[in-house]
């Protein structure tokens, strides 16, 4: 029988890092999900232990890819779209650890914004513990770490401007599914890009799980990871203004995807942001 959630893994030379993904995941309180893989191109035995997984524990399914090296972005796009027909999807890193609720918290505040909100596209993100690659604990709060102020991020123009939903904590139901495919051509990753279509939409719902369920692990070789906001923070994007002003572009670009938004209009909710934000 059909599993209600969908876990797209996406996985790239992983041996070192995922059994205890795989454990983590098969230990978690709520059963009710199908793990659909897709590998980026490994050289490693990532293949060989994922089978072994699926041997021993089932609930698994390796999607095989003629034309790998799509990246992270490109390969959870890549199963969202070949995969149609759950009514939940969550997105999984390979060098992450998922905290025994983390289902069923999650699935607990999607089907709350459900009921109040029948056939409305919804995205529920939740926050996230850093580790360090031993899982020895940076910050207890990502949102605090990075300097998320979630309340303000919920508007699609301010979400524009910095990115409150991290992917590998967000469930969308199949409504969110739907409404994001296709993926704009100036898409930078999935999460940002489902998160501001739903955002977009008038009866979109972006919910929050103020718990952190997961262990964001941070290695070096993280595609994208976490930063502390702080004065040296801003001093390095200083130091790097050239790759700051391209991902701003790139990043106004993506929302132009989705409605008209002008370099005024990015320029003020950046600087209302950086004004309004918690501390």
């Amino acid at each position: 029988m059909k599993q209600d959630i969908a876990i797209l893994l996406c996985v790239y030379d992983s041996a070192l890092w995922l059994p205890q993904l795989l454990n983590s995941l098969y230990a978690q309180s709520c059963q009710d999900f199908q793990i659909l893989v897709h590998d980026d191109g490994s050289r490693d035995d990532t293949l060989s232990i994922l089978e072994k997984y699926r041997q021993q524990y089932g609930k698994l399914e390796i999607d095989y890819d003629s034309c790998p090296g799509r990246k992270a972005m490109g390969s959870f796009i890549w199963l969202l779209e070949r995969h149609p027909g759950y009514r939940y999807y969550m997105f999984c890193d390979h060098d992450d650890v998922w905290l025994p609720e983390k289902i069923a918290l999650t699935l607990e505040k999607m089907q709350e914004c459900e009921a109040a909100r029948p056939h409305s596209p919804v995205v529920v993100n939740t926050d996230l513990t850093v580790v360090d690659r031993d899982l020895h604990v940076i910050h207890p709060s990502f949102w605090k770490y990075n300097g998320i102020d979630r309340p303000l991020l919920s508007d699609f123009n301010y979400l524009t401007v910095c990115n409150a939903f991290t992917g590998c904590t967000m469930m969308i139901n199949s409504q969110a599914r739907d409404l994001s495919l296709p993926v704009g051509p100036h898409a930078m990753m999935h999460d940002k890009w489902i998160a501001l279509k739903v955002a977009d939409c008038r009866d979109g719902v972006l919910a929050y799980v103020e718990k952190p369920t997961i262990l964001y692990r941070q290695h070096g070789d993280n595609e994208i990871g976490a930063q502390a906001v702080g004065g040296k923070y801003y001093l390095r994007r200083l130091r790097h203004l050239r790759d700051s002003l391209r991902q701003n572009r790139q990043t106004l670009a993506m929302s132009r995807d989705i409605r008209p938004f002008t370099v005024l209009e990015y320029m003020y909710y950046k600087i209302m942001y950086f004004l309004r934000r918690r501390p």
